[in-house]
């Protein structure tokens, strides 16, 4: 499985592994662990439940009480909100955690004393909506603001 994982998904099992990593490597009374205490959860709940309502047009609503949604999240060991309101709030506080990265990052830039410079982009959509796009850019890294 080790080597599997290694050489088709690029993935490294480490025989040792510390607790702040893996939840668990108890075996059990069979003498084996299981596949999932080689793993840990990739992303927290607040980014899941942003990246259904963003990316994946889900709305609040339908976030909330999917029974698909209702399994699939506590198996996967995330908690999933259970009213349209919780679901709001997860993504607003998630939105706001981002918004504070972005400006932390560009306040160590300018603290490290790189140039950066600002691009803006204008368009209208065929609704006829405008929008505009803000992107800056510092030492080829590039932070985009929408």
């Amino acid at each position: 499985m080790r080597n599997h994982l290694h050489l088709k998904h690029k993935i490294q099992i480490n025989a040792k592994r510390t607790k702040a990593h893996v939840p668990s490597l108890a075996f059990s009374s069979t003498g084996k662990s299981r596949i999932d205490n080689f793993f840990r959860p990739v992303e927290d709940s607040e980014r899941i439940v942003a990246k259904l309502a963003a990316v994946d047009r889900v709305s609040f609503n339908t976030i909330a009480i999917a029974r698909q949604m209702r399994h699939a999240f506590p198996a996967r060991g995330y908690k999933l909100p259970d009213t349209e309101r919780h679901v709001r709030n997860l993504v607003v506080t998630f939105f706001s955690q981002l918004k504070s990265n972005v400006k932390e990052t560009i306040k160590m830039k300018k603290w490290a004393g790189k140039f950066c410079s600002i691009t803006l982009d204008e368009y209208t959509s065929t609704r006829n909506r405008r929008y505009m796009n803000l992107n800056l850019h510092c030492d080829e890294e590039h932070i985009e603001e929408k």
